[in-house]
């Protein structure tokens, strides 16, 4: 069972702020737009959009400070050997991508209204508008988590399959 969605106004301050549907509709603008790059720079032209059960992992990965502090500084390797030597992080991120499902599905909701996303015949997630001017949030607070959703994004694109890395985590679509 999924975590009902609670009221607006019954949400704490620091969920409102952490969640907003806004600011999670730049992260998940930002985690599709590396996962196309990555796929496009490795020729998986058949495949660009994100597919919809990752971008509930992405969110989780871009927010975590503890995944955030031990990843690796470059898209290397891939993601489920690094997860083998890192399992305390694989439980956190699989614990967090349950919880954030409410949060996350609204921040798909608003990218898909705000016409920022959508979504192919296949289910894939994309950029529909490529011209967001994300200067201003880079030069805030926000760079850490768009640089983070970037990361995201590019590792999921190299990582192997959807079911492959939602397994990895012990979840499934």
């Amino acid at each position: 069972m999924r975590p009902p969605y609670p009221d607006w106004q019954q949400r704490s301050s620091d969920y409102r702020n952490l969640f907003n549907p806004a600011f999670l509709m730049l992260l998940i603008y930002c985690v599709c737009e590396a996962y196309e790059t990555e796929c496009i720079r490795r020729g998986k032209l058949d495949t660009v959009g994100i597919p919809y059960a990752l971008i509930f992992l992405a969110l989780p990965m871009a927010l975590s400070k503890s995944f955030n502090d031990e990843r690796p500084k470059r898209v290397a390797g891939t993601l489920v050997n690094w997860l083998r030597t890192h399992p305390v992080i694989n439980i956190d991120l699989s614990a967090s991508a349950y919880s954030f499902v409410p949060a996350v599905r609204e921040g798909i909701v608003f990218a898909l209204q705000a016409g920022y996303v959508e979504v192919d015949e296949k289910g894939l997630f994309a950029v529909k508008d490529k011209a967001i001017n994300l200067e201003l949030a880079k030069k805030i607070e926000l760079s850490r988590h768009i640089e983070n959703a970037n990361f995201s994004g590019r590792w999921l694109a190299k990582s192997g399959s959807a079911a492959t890395i939602l397994e990895a985590f012990g979840l499934r679509p």
